[in-house]
């Protein structure tokens, strides 16, 4: 299994640099924007895995205007995790990538109605419907 996820992760992330980011969403007036790249949606063992990224132009307290993740949903139990962290100083996932980062056994995650997270997870999983 772990063979699999290194390599489905390998051929997401070749995907990520070109691929089309879709807005899905933003939170605090339009200050942070989330896209989803469609492209990136890959149905593996019953579990879905997907590139999103989230945008602003103002940098966070340590400096990067925008992260990539890859998640891993669940759309039966409706849930989510983070495999991979991808944070960048320029906005939109511009310029070299800054810094990376996997959280170890991540907790999965189940969206409160009416939040990003939600739409997201929903937009993804009526894509592989």
């Amino acid at each position: 299994m772990k063979k699999l996820l290194i390599l489905l992760f390998s051929i997401l992330i070749s995907f990520n640099s070109y691929g089309e980011w879709t807005k899905i969403g933003s939170i605090d007036n339009e200050k942070t924007i989330y896209y989803i790249d469609y492209q990136t949606i890959r149905v593996v063992d019953n579990y879905v895995y997907w590139w999103e990224m989230n945008s602003s132009p103002i940098p966070t307290e340590f400096g990067f205007r925008s992260t990539q993740i890859l998640r891993q949903g669940d759309c039966q139990l409706f849930r989510d995790k983070p495999i991979t962290y991808v944070y960048f100083i320029k906005a939109m996932g511009n310029g070299n990538f800054d810094y990376e980062s996997t959280p170890k056994n991540p907790d999965w995650f189940f969206p409160y109605p009416g939040s990003i997270s939600q739409k997201i997870l929903n937009s993804v999983c009526q894509h592989i419907n």
